[in-house]
């Protein structure tokens, strides 16, 4: 009988071994399953906060690269030091050839500007005195005031376009207004131009500007004649002056 209950108890001590043991193996895959829940939470925050810091980044460049534009706008030097800045900055800048530096800016502008986003760049145009192209009175009345540099800060809010104009050596505005739209023209020159080709942007508020009228408003002598607008961007294509 002894033997019996020996061997009884024997018996449920295994099963309760058996049954510790399971729930022992239980606990650990919960503990398992929770500790990976708790890895994948972690994983996706972190993937969150760092698309998070990834836009606040770009956020940030951009505001920097708005405010490095309005810095240069706001520099005051002569013309030769504003080219100098203006190039380094990668501004767009014009001389007398047309589009020298920071073409593929001005096209990332009118890119995103087109697009709707807004956007905003600045031009740099560098003008010097010819001489060969003016009387020798006129040349003697105007060469200490050359050469000039013009800064044109033209920003995009996604409704319209704003334009600032400022002399390099000069604090105020030279010019200052709005317009509704950004027009490119492309065609041939003049058969006495020193280049082939034009390539313009012009702001505008009418949409179905044209150059021809641009140019036929600018050279009539009627008071209003034309249309409004402000030429930004010039560049002469195949230019041999």
């Amino acid at each position: 009988m002894r033997k019996t209950i020996t061997v009884l108890m024997i018996a449920v001590f295994t099963i309760m071994l058996a049954s510790c043991s399971g729930k022992s193996e239980k606990a650990g895959a919960a503990g398992e399953t929770e500790t990976a829940n708790e890895a994948e939470a972690a994983d996706e925050a972190e993937a969150a906060g760092e698309t998070e810091t990834a836009n606040e980044a770009e956020a940030t460049a951009e505001a920097g690269e708005e405010n490095s534009i309005e810095v240069l706008f706001q520099t005051v030097c002569s013309a030769d030091e504003a080219l100098e800045l203006a190039k380094n900055a990668g501004a767009v800048v014009f001389e007398r050839q047309g589009c020298t530096s920071g073409k593929d800016v001005w096209d990332t502008f009118y890119h995103d500007a087109s697009d709707g986003s807004a956007a905003s760049v600045l031009c740099a145009h560098y003008y010097v005195l010819e001489k060969e192209h003016m009387s020798e009175e006129l040349y003697e009345q105007e060469k200490d005031k050359y050469p000039k540099l013009f800064f044109y800060l033209v920003v995009y809010d996604g409704k319209e376009y704003s334009i600032k104009v400022r002399e390099s050596t000069l604090e105020t505005l030279d010019y200052k207004d709005t317009f509704q739209y950004l027009l490119h023209f492309t065609g041939e020159a003049p058969p006495t131009a020193l280049y082939t080709d034009y390539d313009n942007y012009v702001l505008v508020d009418d949409p179905e500007a044209t150059w021809d009228g641009i140019v036929a408003g600018m050279v009539s002598s009627q008071a209003g004649a034309g249309y409004k607008h402000f030429t930004v961007y010039l560049d002469y294509i195949g230019w041999n002056g």
